[in-house]
């Protein structure tokens, strides 16, 4: 199987070379950036392609890794080439977008499918390191997402089908888990600045909690990983909280009541299914 990608970008990058590592062909690299490509094709004995019908004719399996916005845009290139797919699958590796963006190539004729990383990669070594630890989200085509499921076993991932109207709501939790991690540790920063702690700092003394946190949610779940004042009741603490940042923090407090809310609603759920063990 020979596989093509174009995108030399981090996840792209990180996923040729693994599956070179796991013995697959890598057959072209092609990209905007023609040094990053041919970068990428000597690490992972390939070639540089410059011609995008040469790639489509020699090429089993292409891997759309550019930027989101030029998805659909790649995709309808392809298919301007003129070129009838044999059997062929053409994948992209976005979270928000579904295989339908790929709907021009299959119209004519290609096998197609997304498979996107749940994961934040700050490089491509990283990435090389981390993914075969990584679940992929899949969608598209029976066969492209047997494919997939092989391909993403065989550098030692897992996965797991999102269907194509749920996309964005998918990409909405990674969003939340991911995103917004950074999003919650800022604002506790930003809280710990107001006494004379800064960032770094901060982070240090935060982060021990916040592992722990995750610790915990994973190996009790989130409902009996939930812990502080609301699970207690302790409406005293709360109301301290509220008025100090009232004072100090007017933007932080925001952010305080609506997680404050959603948590008592949480509460409550725990409260259930506490009441129905006792039962």
């Amino acid at each position: 199987m020979k596989i093509a990608f174009i995108g030399a970008g981090k996840v792209g990058s990180a996923m040729a070379i693994l599956l070179s590592l796991k013995g697959y062909k890598i057959s072209y690299i092609m990209s905007r950036n023609v040094e990053s490509a041919e970068k990428l094709a000597q690490r992972v004995k390939s070639t540089a392609a410059t011609d995008l019908k040469k790639l489509i004719q020699d090429t089993d399996v292409i891997f759309i890794t550019t930027p989101d916005r030029v998805i659909k845009e790649m995709a309808k290139k392809i298919a301007e080439t003129g070129l009838k797919a044999s059997q062929q699958y053409v994948f992209h590796v976005c979270g928000s977008q579904s295989s339908e963006s790929l709907m021009v190539l299959k119209e004519n004729g290609w096998v197609t499918g997304s498979m996107h990383p749940l994961q934040a990669f700050a490089d491509i070594d990283m990435a090389v390191n981390i993914l075969p630890q990584t679940y992929f989200a899949l969608d598209g085509d029976e066969k492209a997402v047997a494919l997939a499921e092989r391909i993403v076993e065989s550098i030692g991932g897992k996965s797991f089908f999102v269907p194509s109207q749920y996309r964005a709501l998918y990409h909405a939790a990674a969003c939340i888990a991911s995103n917004y991690t950074v999003t919650l540790m800022h604002v506790a920063t930003q809280l710990f600045e107001k006494f004379g702690i800064k960032e770094e700092a901060a982070i240090a003394a935060l982060m021990p909690i916040m592992k722990g946190t995750l610790a915990n949610i994973e190996s009790k779940g989130t409902i009996n990983a939930l812990t502080g004042p609301i699970v207690r009741g302790d409406s005293v603490t709360i109301e301290a909280h509220l008025a100090k940042m009232r004072q100090y923090a007017p933007k932080e407090e925001l952010v305080y009541k609506v997680l404050g809310r959603y948590t008592q609603e949480f509460v409550q759920k725990k409260e259930i299914f506490s009441k129905k063990d006792r039962e």
